[in-house]
């Protein structure tokens, strides 16, 4: 499997829901989650998720989902 920002890496993860996968540096960088707002049935067994939940990068999009970026 190949990364799916960088297809010349091999991917680590895989997102089980989108199925797609992601190197290290993705998964570092909580890139990996594509959907962190909405419903996964694959969520209380995710690495990715485990790794991202508390990002930043997760609370930013929440809050756009609201509708309030700054909020």
């Amino acid at each position: 499997m190949k990364c799916r920002y960088h297809p010349e890496r091999d991917a680590i993860v895989r997102c089980e829901k989108m199925e797609v996968a992601y190197c290290e540096e993705c998964l570092d960088n909580c890139e990996a989650c594509t959907d962190p707002c909405g419903y996964c049935k694959f969520r209380t067994q995710c690495i990715i998720w485990e790794r991202c939940k508390r990002s930043e990068k997760r609370y930013r999009l929440e809050r756009e989902s609201r509708g309030g970026e700054g909020s």
